[in-house]
């Protein structure tokens, strides 16, 4: 097992809308010990990006303490054999989703997650979200793209959104189990 010492990647955000699309480019830095930043370099989006965290890249864990988890059979995902597993959260709350993983026969890495998320917060309606998972060079799979929809609803209005959110190219520093470093 290895652990993630260092990790930078370049973001691409992307907004379509009726009137153009809406870009941000920045680079993600992590290193253990003092987690994730986020160094934006262009922006014209007009609200808050998120927070990021290497889970945030690498994936979320999926406990079954914290999920009903189905085995639903094996088929091919992003050029990969995969064991697709259908989770229904038992924690309601805005960090667990309602999906569909998909995770390599061959190595367990996660290939793909769709779904949306358990219990939005008010006012919003509906976080529905894809994200697709890669193998980099230093042999883990990390986040490659994440796309998201949200729909927000109060009172007598309702506003619908999308983002797409590009990773890559990676340059990650790792360690293996046995070295003194913390865990992830």
């Amino acid at each position: 097992m290895v652990r993630i010492e260092t990790l930078r990647v370049a973001q691409e955000m992307i907004e379509p809308a009726d009137d153009g699309e809406k870009r941000a480019s920045a680079v993600l830095v992590y290193r253990r010990g003092e987690g994730m930043v986020r160094e934006e370099s262009f922006s014209d989006l007009g609200h808050p990006v998120g927070e990021y965290s290497l889970e945030s890249l690498v994936g979320p864990s999926i406990l079954t303490s914290e999920y009903e988890v189905t085995l639903a059979g094996e088929e091919e995902m992003e050029g990969a054999r995969c064991y697709r597993l259908e989770l229904l959260a038992i924690e309601r709350d805005t960090k667990h989703f309602d999906g569909t993983v998909w995770i390599e026969a061959d190595g367990f890495g996660l290939v793909r997650i769709t779904g949306e998320v358990a219990d939005p917060p008010f006012p919003v309606q509906r976080i529905a979200l894809d994200k697709a998972f890669e193998t980099v060079p230093e042999g883990v799979r990390l986040l490659r793209r994440h796309t998201g929809e949200v729909r927000i609803r109060l009172a007598f209005v309702t506003r619908e959104g999308m983002a797409h959110i590009f990773y890559g190219p990676y340059s990650v520093g790792l360690s293996a189990e046995g070295d003194e470093s913390e865990s992830p």
